[in-house]
């Protein structure tokens, strides 16, 4: 729960602090990441057809973002995105290592722990009416979902393909 908390913060921030093209690149680092991780706890490399995929999406991600790459760079913004990314490796990799476990309820304490952490720096009264069916829809559908699909999605496949897996979201994450 204290890592997916700390990831959704990390994420954020770092869309607020750079340009939405440097943190999905640094975000695409998660396979990578995975995989060095899954190494240092299990001793074992990926398949290297897995590692080929991940750097044949991550060259599409340079290719993809390219253009707006360090426009508006901030390296703390670029530095949260990474420590996201690394994050999230470092949860793909505890949810295969135990895939016997429900990580349901973390997911659930996750949301509410975020929350708990950002509370001394929200500021509720500057939210406008219309913006709460946009935040009730982000906090439900993508978040929620998105958790859980990861969740389950990584119980069942390598750290390195769960990673690759999510980077799918990379050509929508301009919309």
């Amino acid at each position: 729960a204290i890592t997916s908390a700390l990831s959704t913060i990390a994420f954020i921030n770092a869309l607020r602090l750079t340009t939405v093209a440097d943190v999905t690149v640094a975000f695409a680092t998660t396979p990578f990441l995975a995989a060095i991780l899954w190494r240092v706890r299990r001793g074992e490399w990926e398949k290297r057809s897995t590692l080929v995929a991940s750097m044949v999406a991550f060259g599409g991600i340079i290719i993809l973002a390219g253009p707006a790459l360090g426009a508006e760079r901030s390296l703390l913004g670029l530095g949260l995105g990474i420590a996201a990314a690394a994050l999230v490796a470092v949860m793909m990799v505890t949810l295969r290592e135990h895939p016997e476990i429900s990580f349901v309820p973390a997911a659930g304490v996750s949301g509410f722990l975020c929350a708990l952490l950002v509370w001394p720096w929200a500021q509720p009264s500057n939210l406008q009416p219309s913006d709460l069916l946009g935040l009730l829809a982000f906090g439900s559908i993508q978040f929620a979902l998105g958790l859980m699909l990861l969740i389950w999605g990584a119980q069942r496949l390598s750290p390195t393909r769960a990673g690759l897996l999510s980077s799918i979201e990379t050509p929508l994450a301009p919309l």
